[in-house]
């Protein structure tokens, strides 16, 4: 976990392959959720829709963000 006091933000990492874990590690200040997929360097993939789903059922405020820079532009 990091925080800074200049922009008061926590970041938490967590395996984004395991959506319980992800749903475990939300807190009632989550604004956004940063996914990679898939992961570099291990190539774990996350189910996006599935995130989505669970993320809008519990707030559908929150910002979801997915990075796939280690995917080919073509998918």
């Amino acid at each position: 976990m990091y925080c800074t006091d200049k922009f008061k933000y926590e970041v938490s990492f967590v395996d984004m392959s395991d959506i319980k874990e992800i749903e475990k590690a939300m807190k009632p200040n989550t604004r956004l959720f940063h996914i990679e997929t898939p992961t570099n360097p291990t190539l774990k993939l996350s189910d996006i829709a599935g995130i989505v789903k669970m993320v809008r059922k519990k707030d559908p405020k929150i910002l979801i963000c997915a990075d796939n820079t280690f995917a080919t532009p073509y998918l």
